[in-house]
């Protein structure tokens, strides 16, 4: 963990100075679509089976999402064309279908008078370092390609489920959650698209953003108004799940 964390300062380091120097800065934004096991879940019905939050497996259950992308591109004088380039990225993606169908159909058929559900979501951030290289076809029309490695924060949103009934007058109310713990894990992605009119760009991505596992606190709570409060909080570590990521970004260079 700390030599991926040391990577992840060494390349913010490498950031910052890309932003002193002579640079042509790209804004990207688009879709991420999960790829693999990133977004594959065991679901049958209300029931999941198999999905890497709750259990030891692959398998992150992630739905397609958006992707905001910033990349600086310093031109390597002594090739035409040829640049080093360092790409922040955030990328966000809910739950699949499959997955929130099964929450749905569980909130409906809850023997609760009241229960609510917070899903997890997921939030990768890689920063990395790489090459690009453009080859002009006409004077609008360029094509390229890039690749880079780095480093990538990964941060889940804590999954909780509530709920609470009446039953002969008593009161009962019931909380679990699950936080989990952000992770650093080595990246790398590749890329290739076209820039027309040397401004805009279209970009198809494929990022992995690197194993990690799975860990974080697991609490619960139970209360009834005539037998009070019993809570229980411990660690937990699950299975590995690296997440995945194919893009399709427009961009426009500033």
């Amino acid at each position: 963990m700390k030599k991926k964390l040391m990577s992840m300062v060494t390349l913010a380091v490498l950031f910052v100075g890309a932003i002193n120097a002579q640079t042509t800065l790209t804004l990207k934004l688009g879709g991420a679509f999960p790829m693999g096991d990133f977004g594959d879940a065991t679901v049958d019905r209300s029931d999941i089976d198999r999905w890497g939050l709750i259990d030891r497996t692959k398998k992150g259950g992630a739905g397609t999402g958006i992707a905001f992308g910033a990349e600086w591109k310093m031109p390597i004088s002594s090739v035409q064309g040829l640049g080093v380039t360092v790409a922040l990225d955030a990328i966000y993606n809910g739950l699949n279908s499959d997955i929130n169908d099964a929450f749905s159909e569980g909130e409906e058929n809850a023997e609760y008078d009241e229960f609510s559900l917070t899903a997890p979501r997921y939030f990768n951030v890689p920063l990395t370092v790489g090459l690009l290289y453009q080859y002009e076809l006409t004077n609008n029309l360029s094509l390229f390609a890039d690749a880079g490695v780095g480093a990538n924060l990964r941060l889940i949103t804590p999954f909780s489920v509530h709920g609470e009934y009446r039953d002969d007058g008593e009161r009962y109310e019931y909380d679990e959650k699950y936080s989990y713990d952000p992770t650093a894990s080595l990246a790398f992605r590749l890329g290739a698209g076209i820039t027309i009119n040397n401004k805009y760009t279209i970009t198809v991505e494929y990022y992995s953003l690197g194993a990690a596992k799975v860990k974080g606190t697991y609490s619960y709570e139970e209360y009834s108004s005539r037998y009070g409060s019993d809570r229980d909080k411990d660690n937990f570590k699950l299975g590995t799940i690296t997440p995945t990521v194919l893009m399709l970004r427009l961009g426009i260079k500033l």
